[in-house]
């Protein structure tokens, strides 16, 4: 068998599986889920900065760098913030802070 022929099982196999998905879910499953990119009419394809939420908060942004940049560390900002150690660790990682 050829890979074309593989790829041409493959391919059959998906179908069948779709046409059982959505035979048991009683209704038409969209060919291409919603995301935040799939969205024509959006300005950018890609913001680095926008999470799959779109919960990106310019000001938090810029409050946890400046104190980043100040040399503080998760558990003082956190504290000046009012938020967890935690969630200034996921916005450094997130927004790759240093």
């Amino acid at each position: 068998m050829t890979e074309a022929e593989i790829a041409e099982k493959w391919l059959e196999i998906a179908k069948a599986e779709r046409a059982r998905v959505k035979k048991r879910d009683g209704g038409k499953q969209p060919d291409k889920p919603k995301n935040q990119y799939s969205n024509p009419s959006a300005k950018s394809a890609y913001d680095p900065r926008m999470d799959k939420t779109r919960s990106y908060n310019p000001e938090r942004y810029d409050q946890i760098l400046n104190l980043v940049r100040k040399g503080l560390n998760n558990r003082e900002i956190g504290r000046q913030l009012g938020i967890s150690d935690t969630s200034v660790r996921y916005w450094k990682k997130r927004y790759n802070m240093k």
